[in-house]
């Protein structure tokens, strides 16, 4: 049985960054803001 990302990670969050991406579409440049995704495993909580 293949475990995916669901079983790894507890809780995930995504973070709007300062930093913008550049594409080309077609002959044209477009801009986007990026996001940061971040996944929490059992390992990164405190235990007390």
């Amino acid at each position: 049985m293949q475990r995916g990302f669901d079983y790894l990670y507890i809780l995930y969050f995504r973070v709007l960054t300062n930093m913008r991406s550049v594409r080309v579409v077609g002959h044209k440049r477009t801009y986007d803001n990026s996001t940061s995704l971040r996944g929490v495993t059992k390992s990164d909580f405190m235990i007390v």
